[in-house]
């Protein structure tokens, strides 16, 4: 009876830190210097998209990332840092694992109960943290300078939308988010991106998205 108790007591605890972790517990996702460092770069991405070959634009894109679980926002109970070689290596190995055993999935149907689920969960991903230096370049001054222009404009009008959530408002640090977009002006086109940005979702509305 003693030992039916002490089990039953355990599995009680395990299931009540769970709820607390899944509850109260937040991700925080690090991109420390995502950058793209040429146009023919951008140039080769863009068509690995077009073919939906994505696992290719690792071989252009340098990055690391950090995740980070956080309980009541403040214990750290996990962290892991990961590099762009080794999600490459994982995607391909999901990939082959999906050649061997590949079988025919039909799409869901989304109610609209489900849409606003989702809209709402999305809703609740914070951009904490902001860093994002952008250099453009064409063999065209003109074309340089309104690129720079169009770019800075967008980013202006929506960066605010992204990061001025009712919810999250008032403990916004305006000083966590800076971008410079600059022009260069020399006779070749250039392109060089990087940036580095902090995520925040709670694990509940994670779930959400991802069952």
């Amino acid at each position: 009876m003693i030992v039916f108790f002490s089990i039953l007591s355990i599995i009680l605890i395990i299931i009540g830190i769970s709820i607390v972790i899944v509850k109260f517990s937040i991700i925080k996702l690090k991109l420390i210097n995502f950058k793209i460092k040429d146009y023919r770069d951008l140039e080769k991405i863009f068509k690995l998209i077009k073919e939906k070959e994505y696992v290719k634009i690792f071989e252009y894109i340098d990055f690391k990332l950090k995740l980070q679980i956080y309980i009541f926002n403040k214990i750290v109970i996990f962290s892991v840092k990961v590099t762009d070689e080794q999600i490459e290596k994982f995607l391909r190995r999901q990939i082959r694992k999906n050649k061997l055993k590949k079988e025919e999935r039909e799409l869901k149907n989304f109610e609209e109960e489900d849409k606003k689920q989702i809209k709402k969960d999305i809703n609740k991903i914070e951009l904490e943290k902001l860093d994002l230096f952008v250099e453009i370049g064409t063999e065209n001054a003109s074309i340089t300078a309104l690129g720079v222009t169009t770019l800075n404009v967008l980013i202006s009008l929506f960066l605010p939308i992204i990061v001025f959530k009712e919810d999250v408002r008032e403990k916004i640090n305006i000083d966590n988010y800076k971008y410079q977009v600059n022009p260069v002006y020399i006779d070749k086109s250039v392109f060089y991106i990087n940036i580095s940005l902090n995520l925040s979702i709670p694990i509940k509305n994670l779930f959400n998205l991802i069952k």
